[in-house]
């Protein structure tokens, strides 16, 4: 009886240890700075929307469907500055800070602009590019759009949880329609059931290469916040910081234009 208690006792001993062992590996892991974890793991994990050209955008290469643009360039560099490889999740706009959030992608560059309301949650890096807002509308309809005013009370469409769905509410009298894509959104334009959708110029002016019977309304949509920057989770200075170097770097070098102006011919001359 006395042995049995023995062993029982030894046993239950070495399962506590084995449970501190476990729990000391776990503290580790929780103490490692995000940069560590990208760098331990061998990848980043980019989150992006790849229906936004020439930011980001669906290509077949080799047969395979291919998520490229220039923000996936500024991705790539990032990761080869890290020595890791870059692995890319499409998603809903409205879905990409959440993901960050909860740690299902390491940093989000989806030609997002760094609001204050944003920067509550998540950090920014440095700006990478700078671009206007702009409306694109049915080209036969083009002469009645000059300015601002113009949409007021119209059937305006953004893109979900973007900043062009924010200026989209303060047009008055308008009736807004926000869906998760915006290639949903151009055919809601094109079946009008909306009559002007609001979205950065450079993206408008890639749609109408597409849609002929598209035009961009000559005036820009005031917005706060703009230019594009990538988010990381708060608390990872390194990682934000290793981040603008690479941006310091491209930006010295004019790569970024060099990305924008691939990304641009790459969508153009898509069938």
């Amino acid at each position: 009886m006395k042995k049995f208690k023995l062993v029982t006792a030894t046993a239950a001993l070495l399962l506590l240890a084995s449970h501190m062992l476990t729990a000391c590996g776990s503290s580790a892991d929780a103490g490692q700075s995000k940069l560590d974890q990208i760098k331990a793991s061998g990848q980043l994990v980019l989150g992006t929307s790849a229906d936004y050209p020439p930011y980001e955008f669906h290509v077949i290469e080799n047969g395979q469907d291919t998520i490229v643009g220039f923000d996936i360039a500024i991705a790539q560099a990032v990761a080869d500055h890290l020595g890791v490889e870059l692995v890319v999740k499409d998603m809903d706009f409205s879905g990409l800070l959440p993901a960050l959030s909860t740690g299902t992608v390491d940093m989000v560059i989806a030609g997002m602009s760094p609001t204050e309301e944003r920067k509550q949650n998540v950090d920014f890096s440095d700006i990478y590019y700078q671009a206007e807002i702009g409306v694109l509308v049915k080209k036969d309809v083009l002469a009645s759009y000059n300015d601002l005013a113009s949409l007021d009370g119209k059937k305006i469409g953004a893109q979900q949880g973007s900043i062009q769905e924010e200026a989209a509410l303060k047009v008055a009298d308008a009736e807004v329609r926000s869906m998760p894509k915006v290639l949903d959104l151009v055919q809601e334009l094109e079946n009008g059931n909306i009559e002007a959708l609001i979205v950065e110029k450079n993206v408008g002016d890639q749609l109408t290469g597409k849609y002929a019977d598209l035009a961009v309304a000559p005036f820009s949509v005031p917005v706060s916040g703009s230019g594009s920057a990538i988010a990381i989770a708060k608390g990872n200075d390194e990682f934000v910081a290793e981040v603008n170097k690479v941006i310091a770097d491209l930006l010295a070098k004019d790569q970024v234009s060099q990305f924008y102006v691939e990304a641009d011919t790459l969508f153009s001359n898509q069938d």
